[in-house]
């Protein structure tokens, strides 16, 4: 056992085993447990490290992990609530999130799911979920605008690969930028 007052003693001190826990409820479809080793993300896949790390991702949407949701009370609540939130805005128009918020929120108050939170904390719980919904817009949008940054690029790419193996095989800028409909300022 740790004691506080051991804390700069000279001999090891014994801890409990840790474990990295990480509750899932996003969009994506996983299993019901997914294991992701830190090693996983190194750069030098085949270098030796100091460090692992063990995360142990439990699904807890809807539908799954029930054996575990169901010894935690208050975990099955989280989970109701947010497959509430979940439903109702996936299927109705999000310029009224705040109104569709506050009902999911009165609904799972009447209905006694997580009533002692939502109820102390709920200017607190829709700033949260507005700021993560938020993020989740910026993310696609992000990702939207690199696919197309990459798309562009790639074009980019494929013209001046293009340019230069016509002019390694002898053929002149004017010729290049004629054949290609180029302007001649893209081919030098």
């Amino acid at each position: 056992m740790y004691y506080s007052d051991k804390i700069f003693t000279k001999s090891r001190i014994s801890i409990l085993t840790p474990r990295l826990i990480v509750f899932y409820n996003g969009n994506e479809e996983i299993p019901d447990v997914v294991k992701q080793h830190l090693s996983d993300s190194f750069i030098n896949k085949g270098g030796r490290s100091d460090l692992e790390v063990t995360a142990h991702i439990y699904n807890i949407n809807a539908g799954h992990n029930q054996e575990l949701t169901g010894k935690c009370r208050k975990l099955y609540e989280y989970c109701s609530f947010i497959d509430r939130i979940k439903k109702t805005i996936n299927q109705k128009d999000t310029e009224n999130i705040n109104q569709l918020l506050n009902q999911v929120i009165d609904e799972c108050i009447s209905d006694d799911i997580l009533a002692d939170i939502l109820t102390e904390e709920r200017n607190r719980v829709m700033t949260t979920i507005l700021a993560q919904f938020d993020a989740e817009k910026y993310i696609e949008y992000e990702r939207e605008y690199s696919y197309s940054e990459g798309l562009e690029h790639g074009r980019q790419d494929a013209i001046t690969n293009s340019i230069r193996h016509m002019l390694d095989s002898g053929k002149t800028p004017s010729e290049i930028a004629d054949f290609c409909g180029y302007d001649i300022n893209e081919v030098l």
